[in-house]
């Protein structure tokens, strides 16, 4: 992979041919990915490059400010595990996963190693369970509800759990491993409430602020 030096920083270069007419860019972290038409040539391509300066600058800022306000992780040498920053060493190899004296590392075929991080760490998300999910059950059983729900993990965009109150299950999003387990208690209290009351009501967050009273805090953080 080539580098590229713009405005004093190195990014990483990757330049891709497809069967498209327009040339596109896109910033992942520090590595720049151009996907370019068969008939362009490198020297219109370093061109294009040089025209969006100022956009790679600004969308890198942005997306490093957003990264240290984070405990999600967006690639590079650190991660956080449970609201702690580790050091992070990836190899490629056979797939295996060990964390030890704040160190993480990760064996994998590719870098494309995440979802696989997620997978062989949903035991700790299950064990975090078993420690909050008695409180949410016992507030329930006060409202004269018995639920035995069920959980899975999986990686979301778009929100950190889900209820389907009818079915007894709870999706909970696999990237909480990420943060303190307090975070993952606040996931927690909120879909289980969703047994108790389905929307979003005034009756919800009264329950809600019973069970975690600074809950604004972390709904505020998340």
């Amino acid at each position: 992979m080539n580098k590229i030096n713009i405005g004093g920083l190195e990014f990483d270069l990757e330049i891709k041919r497809k069967k498209i007419k327009n040339l596109n860019l896109h910033l992942d972290g520090n590595r720049l990915k151009v996907s370019a038409p068969s008939f362009v040539t490198q020297q219109r391509i370093m061109a294009f490059i040089t025209d969006k300066s100022d956009w790679i600058l600004r969308a890198y800022q942005r997306n490093r400010k957003q990264r240290d306000n984070s405990y999600l992780y967006y690639g590079g040498d650190q991660i956080y595990y449970l609201g702690q920053l580790y050091d992070l060493i990836y190899e490629e190899g056979r797939a295996k996963l060990s964390i030890e004296d704040e160190v993480i590392k990760v064996r994998y075929p590719n870098e494309d190693f995440i979802n696989y991080f997620y997978k062989k760490t949903s035991a700790d998300l299950n064990d975090l369970i078993e420690l909050y999910l008695p409180e949410c059950l016992a507030y329930l059983k006060e409202y004269g509800l018995e639920v035995k729900p069920t959980f899975q993990f999986r990686p979301m965009t778009s929100r950190w759990g889900s209820c389907k109150y009818k079915a007894d299950k709870i999706t909970l999003n696999s990237k909480l491993i990420h943060f303190p387990p307090i975070y993952f208690k606040h996931v927690l209290i909120h879909e289980c409430l969703h047994f108790l009351e389905p929307n979003h009501s005034n009756n919800f967050y009264m329950h809600f602020a019973r069970l975690q009273p600074d809950y604004k805090r972390y709904s505020k953080m998340l």
